[in-house]
């Protein structure tokens, strides 16, 4: 249960599809994409790793 629970914590969606890492109190209260004056700046932008694997026919 507690090992689930960390992993939540260490990955987390926001509404606006920004990607934040580690616990959440680190990040303080969640944006809100209603709310007027949203501080970008706080927003992550998404975490993309892309590994390209070469297949051959040997």
């Amino acid at each position: 249960m507690e090992q689930r629970s960390n992993a939540q914590n260490q990955l987390q969606l926001t509404d606006l599809g920004a990607v934040r890492v580690g616990a959440p109190e680190l990040h303080g209260p969640e944006p809100q994409a209603t709310r007027p004056g949203l501080d970008l700046e706080r927003i992550e932008p998404p975490i993309v790793d892309l590994q390209v694997i070469e297949l051959s026919a040997d």
